[in-house]
């Protein structure tokens, strides 16, 4: 019985104020000693996200600022313009058909400024008059006044574009001229300078360095589309 006693004493554990096992600290405090350490770790950088939508849009915008000239030239070189000119007009009139497929050329050898009134009235009642006209009257002779009101009241606020002359003739000078103040006169013309581009370049013409030839033609084409892209 006394032995019975000493084992039961033996295998009781009895742990010293040391020894004894911590009790199980409250939820709370636990919960407060997590949040510590993860404040102590170092942090990621934070990455700034941009939505699909915002980056698409931007992406778009610097598309349209990489290629503005070539929209624009499209939309010139699409659109519906009437050329009314001379026979220096009628020598290009193939490049500009090309470059303008649904442009309206009237040209013809010997005409006059006087003959536009008339030519503009009759596209008007056929196929109406569209928003942009090119005129490049003037080789064959002066131009009146009187002419220049009757036509402009006929296109009203349309865009037009006058092309001066490169012709060694008498009247050359006067008729640039003409054309320069008429321009400063209406506020929805502007000038083409042929004079200044062709002037002193031989090998734009043929012999008689008035017409244009093959080479010609096409500067005097680029010289349209280039004045077109920078006004419309």
């Amino acid at each position: 019985m006394k032995m019975a006693e000493e084992l039961e004493k033996e295998e009781s554990t009895d742990f010293s104020e040391k020894e004894k096992p911590e009790k199980e600290k409250p939820e709370k405090e636990r919960v407060e000693q997590i949040s510590e350490k993860e404040e102590a770790l170092p942090k990621k950088e934070e990455k700034t996200e941009f939505p699909k939508s915002e980056s698409g849009e931007r992406k778009e915008e610097e598309k349209k600022e990489n290629s503005p000239k070539i929209e624009v030239a499209k939309v010139v070189t699409e659109r519906k313009i009437l050329f009314v000119g001379d026979s220096v007009m009628k020598g290009s009139e193939a490049q500009l058909r090309k470059i303008f497929p649904n442009a309206i050329v009237d040209s013809a050898v010997s005409r006059q400024f006087s003959a536009l009134p008339d030519i503009l009235r009759k596209v008007e009642q056929s196929q109406g008059i569209p928003d942009v006209v090119v005129i490049h009257l003037g080789s064959n002779g002066n131009i009146f006044e009187k002419h220049m009101i009757e036509s402009m009241k006929i296109l009203g606020n349309r865009r037009v574009f006058f092309i001066n002359c490169k012709v060694e003739r008498p009247w050359q000078e006067t008729v640039n001229t003409f054309l320069k103040n008429q321009v400063a006169k209406y506020k929805n013309t502007k000038l083409v300078d042929w004079y200044s581009l062709a002037h002193n370049q031989n090998q734009y013409f043929a012999k008689d360095r008035i017409h244009p030839n093959q080479m010609g033609a096409k500067v005097y084409r680029g010289m349209i589309l280039e004045k077109l892209e920078k006004e419309l």
